[in-house]
């Protein structure tokens, strides 16, 4: 039997599938198409793990007993519901742990789902509860999750939507930008427009609603921010600079000349699907200066060489991509 669960699941298994094939063919990048991979493996492995788990067979009544047999109730409490909330759980400990080596920003996460994972399980403990009734969760809805809650996940979602959103307007071009943000604006009238003329339309409908729409747009701004942002460049740069492309896991220029003691831009664009650095270093090993390791971007860099000399720069992840830097 595939219940509600394992139709969720399914589901996620079929989008992430088809988001790890469109991601690995648009960006090249290997590591984000095997994540999305692993994604819809687990998410098959848990939906054939819940599916069929909504409850035993009603039992097969004695033959002389037929009777009792039909007195006997079946019904949704005398089911047992698949809980999802171990799974979550388990992924916000991972968020939490990913944390601790990346940064703050998926700590912070890890405790939002592990906070909403505790309430949403403490909730499904209620109703399970033998002396639950629908008139008591109707008064605890009206009373608790309508005034409180609500509002709680609506500013949420709206916040996820426009910061996934804007992550993605960061990666793609200007132009391209423009496209998006209208495209997005259609998107979110359309939708807000056949809810508005739709008035009957189920709670479950607008929930499922919402979860699709956030899913969408938090996996966009996944990407958006594995892509990292467009090179912007500031109106009126001016002064001394110069630019270096990293291809095939080697600088195109091997000699650089540049004022010493004078701040000068270096626009250096990676065009691999590996990261590189710029940097530069003495010629007794000392560090000079050192730009952020970027993976297939561009961005501009800005640096100072103090002193008159030859010196080096290299990218530290490949030691054979290196030239000679000249400050006069």
């Amino acid at each position: 039997m595939i219940n509600t669960p394992a139709k969720i699941l399914l589901s996620l298994a079929a989008f992430s599938g088809v988001t790890a094939v469109v991601y690995g063919v648009a960006s090249g990048d290997r590591s984000g198409g095997v994540l999305l991979a692993a994604v819809m493996v687990a998410a098959l492995f848990a939906s054939f793990a819940v599916m069929g788990s909504a409850g035993a067979d009603p039992l097969d009544a004695p033959e002389d007993d037929e009777a009792s047999a039909a007195a006997v109730t079946y019904g949704p409490a005398d089911a047992t519901r698949p809980s999802p909330w171990p799974l979550m759980t388990a992924l916000a400990a991972g968020l939490v742990a990913v944390g601790a080596a990346e940064g703050a920003a998926f700590v912070v996460g890890g405790v939002i789902l592990a906070l909403l994972v505790a309430g949403s399980w403490t909730a499904q403990v209620w109703t399970e509860h033998p002396a639950w009734t629908p008139r008591l969760g109707n008064r605890l809805g009206q009373r608790v999750m309508v005034p409180g809650l609500l509002p709680v996940v609506a500013l949420l979602t709206t916040a996820l939507i426009a910061i996934s959103l804007s992550r993605v307007l960061l990666a793609v071009s200007k132009d391209g930008s423009v496209v998006v943000a209208m495209v997005a604006a259609l998107i979110i009238l359309i939708t807000c427009a056949v809810v508005a003329y739709r008035p009957r339309m189920g709670p479950g409908a607008l929930v499922g609603l919402v979860a699709v729409g956030a899913l969408i747009a938090g996996t966009a701004g996944v990407f958006g921010a594995v892509a990292g942002e467009r090179t912007i460049h500031p109106e009126g740069a001016e002064g001394p600079g110069f630019k270096i492309v990293a291809r095939n896991t080697a600088f195109d220029k091997t000699r650089v000349v540049v004022p010493a003691g004078e701040a000068v831009r270096v626009d250096f664009a990676n065009r691999d699907t590996i990261f590189h650095n710029f940097a530069v270093y003495t010629t007794d090993g000392k560090p000079v200066f050192a730009g952020r390791p970027v993976n297939h971007q561009e961005e501009i860099l800005e640096m100072k060489i103090p002193a008159p000399g030859t010196y080096t720069f290299v990218c530290d992840f490949h030691p054979s991509m290196k030239g000679d830097l000249v400050a006069e």
